[in-house]
């Protein structure tokens, strides 16, 4: 998995990745939500609108790194995964912890009500 970009909100983190997350690419992510926790961000929102594959390696780091990051009083979210991927975060039962939602404007908002549908 590459980062492909990053971008930052006053108190909000982006990262956008590409290809796939699983327990051989985990490492970039661990390192980028890290430097977050110790920077001034209060939330971090993952952009996986690129990544193709997520595997038990990638959904165990994904819990991981919600637990990390709640320690340190930093929210975690993640937008626009692709209908494949939704699938396997929410077969994970992910969504009861991370928010998912459909745009980067949403999440930075804090809307109230993730998108939880396929359609």
């Amino acid at each position: 998995m590459l980062p492909l970009g990053q971008y930052n909100h006053p108190t909000t983190t982006i990262r956008k990745f590409s290809g796939r997350l699983d327990a051989h690419t985990n490492l970039q992510v661990e390192q980028l939500i890290s430097e977050a926790e110790q920077g001034r961000c209060d939330h971090v929102i993952l952009n996986f609108s690129e990544i193709t594959v997520i595997d038990l390696g990638g959904i165990g780091q994904l819990f991981v790194w919600y637990h990390n990051l709640k320690a340190h009083r930093i929210r975690l979210s993640i937008v626009n995964p692709q209908p494949l991927v939704r699938v396997v975060l929410e077969a994970s039962h992910l969504l009861e912890l991370i928010p998912i939602y459909q745009s980067i404007p949403e999440a930075i908002g804090g809307v109230s009500r993730p998108s939880f549908s396929l359609g």
